[in-house]
């Protein structure tokens, strides 16, 4: 199976290579920017590409089995230049969906965000629930869902928008962005300053997703293995609400038992709970259930530390 990932170098879009390179996939990573592929990316192809070009897109395309749209802006840099994130998914979108109208492509995915549900999740969230684009992260992910929800396909390719909550695990190519993640940063300060510092009171929940649960659930979408029910968006989540305490903890208990020490951990602010909107996420997908979110989230916070403590002199210097 010929698989395409845009933003092939991101955070997401290279541990999915990664992952589906181990599956025996024949992967390629379509970039703006040429890089050298080494370690577990050695066996990815390479497409470079340009996205004023609507002719070599279509060459981009040619002959995929699975087109994934992992290219984007991050919610931060959304933040700083809400225009560049908009311009991006509004125009490169159509251009890629054009390039598909004309392709024979069974699968395409858009990873767009839990985040358009809102920044302050509260009560049960499903996919019918109303969506908010009052942030340009969840704003630029909503107009390109709609562009692609309206396209008609005649020639019955199948697409896919998958709501991504909060996920994390080690990079598998280089990524300075993926550091601000709440999980990853927490890693990173436990290995290179053995304390962790949480800017609240840690009382805050989220829905965390281990990269490498995220990969097989894609993986076995591809392959037919989750009863769909014929809709076209989902909530990718664990319907897990971990606080930000709970995870620091996790981490200060793995970083006890596999590396010898015992990171402190330092809140800003007091706790309030009484500040806290419970929430639950879930998914149309069908058995996401069955997937043992304990043991990928403890492999992947465990793997995380192991990454950062075996590179932690060259994080120190791209992180600072």
């Amino acid at each position: 199976m010929k698989i395409l990932i845009t933003g092939g170098f991101g955070f997401l879009g290279s541990r999915l290579a990664e992952y589906f390179i181990n599956q025996n996939y024949d992967v390629t990573l379509a970039s703006r920017s040429c890089r050298k592929l080494t370690g577990n990316l050695s066996g990815v192809n390479f497409f470079r590409v340009n996205w004023s070009d609507q002719k070599n897109i279509n060459e981009m395309i040619h002959n995929q089995d699975v087109v994934i749209h992992a290219a984007g802006i991050n919610a931060r840099n959304c933040l700083d230049n809400p225009n560049a994130a908009n311009s991006f998914n509004i125009d490169i979108t159509p251009k890629l969906i054009q390039a598909l109208d004309s392709a024979v492509t069974p699968n395409f995915f858009f990873l767009s965000t839990i985040h358009v549900y809102g920044n302050q999740l509260s009560g049960l969230i499903t996919e019918d629930s109303e969506t908010f684009d009052y942030h340009p992260y969840a704003s630029s992910n909503l107009a390109a869902e709609k562009f692609i929800n309206k396209f008609n396909f005649p020639n019955k390719m199948k697409t896919n928008v998958f709501r991504l909550v909060n996920n994390f695990g080690y990079p598998a190519f280089p990524n300075k962005d993926c550091w601000s993640l709440v999980v990853n940063d927490l890693c990173l300060q436990a290995i290179a300053n053995k304390k962790m510092v949480i800017n609240g009171g840690g009382e805050d929940l989220r829905d965390f997703m281990p990269i490498e649960m995220l990969c097989k659930i894609f993986d076995d979408f591809i392959l037919g293995k989750i009863h769909s029910l014929n809709h076209s968006t989902y909530n990718i989540c664990s319907s897990n609400s971990l606080s930000i305490m709970d995870v620091a903890k996790k981490i200060q208990f793995f970083c006890l038992k596999e590396l010898n020490f015992k990171p402190q951990i330092i809140t800003m602010k007091a706790p309030n709970k009484e500040l806290v909107s419970n929430f639950t996420i879930k998914s149309k997908l069908q058995n996401l259930s069955k997937y043992n979110f304990d043991k990928f989230f403890d492999q992947e916070l465990l793997g995380l530390l192991k990454f950062c403590d075996q590179k932690k002199d060259y994080l120190n210097q791209t992180t600072s």
